[in-house]
């Protein structure tokens, strides 16, 4: 049987590599974004309009949802392409890279003090 070439795989750790670099840099920016008084965000994979990330709402320290959104609506849709950017591409893989909201949750969250 072939074996993959040393090349080809010193290749793939580099990028797996930057991968999951990238994949925490995105989540350390998304917190860095989140407004004043937003202890973090709702998460879900969804396969709608391809399979991404995607922002749901926002929540308070209690995890409940904030009475507002924030008033910059450009946070949102930032948040939202920083997910989608993430390349998640299913729910495995979600799960294996973010905290479910609770065990029997189809959802995720990302904090803003990272634990």
């Amino acid at each position: 049987m072939a074996e993959p070439s040393s090349d080809y795989e010193a290749a793939r750790k580099t990028y797996w590599d930057a991968q999951q670099s990238f994949r925490q840099a995105a989540q350390d920016e998304i917190r860095r974004l989140l407004p004043e008084g937003v202890h973090g965000i709702l998460v879900s994979f969804e396969t709608e309009a391809g399979p991404r990330l995607r922002l749901d709402d926002f929540l308070n320290s209690d995890g409940t949802y904030p009475n507002a959104w924030p008033d910059d609506e450009s946070v949102w849709i930032n948040i939202d392409q920083i997910l989608a950017d993430m390349e998640v591409m299913s729910w495995e893989e979600a799960k294996s890279l973010l905290f479910r909201r609770a065990e029997c949750s189809e959802t995720f969250v990302i904090e803003k003090q990272h634990v």
